[in-house]
């Protein structure tokens, strides 16, 4: 229950910034996501800091909402300081279509994967991933992607489609080194980025 209601409390969270993503280039301007990747990374880094080094904000924070935090974040940085992080990147080097591909991806598969593998998961690998979730996520980023690049009018052949989901489907299951949240994006992007070459 408490990795369920962190997973919605994540996709609520992000769904602006993913509707966002579709209108840059268009009506929005790069530069105004820069700004508020900015703002955001200066403002998770401020109540992070203060929330490890005051003890007694700590304390009665992680009361209230232990739940929202994995037990390793208790007394460590949370892995969603790197959503600003990955936003700022993509903004600053990649395409439309690999922003707006990655951010629903990223967004949207990785909690369903997570959800679907405590429903139905089974034998959990070494990283706490399920078969269940890592199928979850590879539909859903194929599901994603197409209706995405159709929204965008971005022309990418299905198969480029299924096999970049794959891919982000396996960095998710598998990558060990880094955080996670800004190891599979970025990776993804790239990929995807590089697969837009080939077409």
């Amino acid at each position: 229950m408490k990795q369920l209601h962190r997973k919605f409390i994540h996709i609520l969270a992000v769904s602006p910034f993913v509707i966002l993503g579709f209108f840059i280039d268009s009506s929005i301007p790069r530069n105004v996501f820069v700004v508020i990747a900015v703002v955001m990374l200066i403002a998770f880094l401020s109540f992070e800091l203060y929330r490890l080094q005051n003890k007694t904000f700590k304390q009665k924070l992680m009361q209230k909402f232990s739940h929202l935090f994995k037990k390793e974040e208790e007394n460590g940085i949370v892995s969603s300081i790197w959503g600003p992080v990955d936003l700022l990147i993509l903004v600053l080097f990649f395409s439309k279509p690999t922003i707006v591909a990655t951010l629903c991806v990223g967004c949207y598969s990785d909690p369903i994967a997570a959800m679907v593998g405590m429903k139905f998961g089974g034998k959990k690998n070494k990283n706490g991933k399920t078969w269940a979730g890592t199928t979850a996520f590879f539909v859903s980023s194929v599901i994603l992607i197409v209706i995405a690049m159709a929204v965008i009018h971005a022309a990418i052949p299905w198969y480029f489609v299924i096999l970049l989901s794959f891919i982000a489907a396996m960095l998710e299951r598998y990558v060990t080194f880094g955080d996670d949240n800004l190891i599979v994006p970025l990776f993804f992007a790239i990929c995807f980025e590089a697969a837009q070459r080939f077409f």
